[in-house]
């Protein structure tokens, strides 16, 4: 099973819930300003990720040096996907 979302603070929270492993690709939009992230979820969990990040209590962060590092992964992915139009995992093993 597979997750998606363009929401750029929200894919770093899965990338930091669900490891690096699991952020499949980062892909420009059409309008080419925009990216979409997949995420492997084989156990379903990114709903239940989505809600804690997006409810009033907010997500559960147990190491913020950790999210900061995903975060800029994240942006890096962002960053290759806007100019070669696809970003995958592969590509940084």
């Amino acid at each position: 099973m597979s997750y998606k979302t363009t929401h750029q603070s929200l894919a770093s929270f899965f990338r930091y819930g669900l490891g690096d492993a699991a952020h499949r690709s980062t892909v420009r939009a059409s309008d080419g300003r925009s990216v979409s992230f997949e995420f492997d979820d084989p156990e379903n969990r990114c709903p239940e990720l989505a809600k804690a990040f997006f409810s009033i209590e907010g997500a559960p962060v147990t190491d913020g040096r950790v999210l900061l590092e995903v975060s800029r992964a994240v942006r890096q992915t962002m960053t290759q996907a806007i100019k070669s139009g696809r970003w995958e995992w592969e590509n940084e093993r």
